[in-house]
C-alpha cells in the first residue's frame, strides 16, 4: 500500500498550527485582562479627582477671598 508523501509533513504541520492558535489565544486573553486592570484604575483615578474637585475649589476661592 503506497502511503502518501504529505502525511508526515500533516503530522507536524497540525500540531505546529494548534499549538500557534493557543499561544494566539492565550495571548490575547491576557491582553483583554490587562487592559480592563488598566482601565479600570485609571477610572478610579478619574473618580477620586473628580470628587476631591469641589475642596480644591473651596481652598483656592478662600484663598483669593483672603489675598
Amino acid at each position: 500500500m503506497n502511503r502518501p508523501r504529505s502525511l508526515p509533513a500533516q503530522f507536524t504541520i497540525l500540531p505546529l498550527t494548534v499549538t500557534l492558535v493557543l499561544i494566539a489565544l492565550g495571548g490575547f486573553s491576557l491582553h483583554q485582562r490587562a487592559m480592563r486592570q488598566m482601565a479600570g484604575e485609571r477610572d478610579e483615578q478619574a473618580t477620586r479627582a473628580a470628587a476631591a474637585m469641589p475642596e480644591q475649589f473651596y481652598r483656592r476661592s478662600t484663598a483669593v477671598r483672603d489675598n
